[in-house]
């Protein structure tokens, strides 16, 4: 019998309460509409506090207002990952962990989407701050 075990950091646990939290002051604010979403393309670095690149970093972005991520990847040799958010609300947190480090997370809010209509956000492409993970 196979043994899981689930590790969850305190980035990660703090940008999901973070992401409840706005989600259901959301919900609670609008009754019976239901929230609205665009394609969003985020790119963007993940370093370590020299500004060094950090390859193969788990990258997830969480759309405001939903509990689980609508994109997951990892960094490449240049630290930089691409993601295309399919149900993206117009404030997003961004997610990196990397063994050896503790996480990191930002929120990018106001996205500019352009396009959209009254069933749409239509769609936006951003590029994020480098996100920097301290070492443990």
């Amino acid at each position: 019998m196979k043994r899981f075990e689930l590790t969850l950091t305190k980035g990660f646990l703090m940008s999901l309460m973070m992401v409840l939290m706005v989600g259901f002051f959301t919900s609670c604010s609008d009754d019976d509409d239901e929230q609205l979403t665009g394609v969003c393309t985020v790119a963007g670095r993940v370093v370590d506090g020299d500004g060094n690149p950090i390859e193969g970093a788990d990258i997830s972005i969480v759309a405001v207002g939903y509990a689980l991520p609508q994109a997951k990847g990892k960094s490449d040799a240049a630290g930089e990952y691409k993601m295309v958010v399919k149900e993206a609300t117009a404030t997003l947190v961004v997610t990196a962990e990397c063994e050896g480090y503790r996480s990191s997370s930002m929120t990018l809010s106001n996205i500019p989407f352009t396009g959209g209509d009254l069933e749409s956000l239509g769609v936006a492409s951003i590029t994020a701050e480098d996100l920097i993970l301290p070492p443990k």
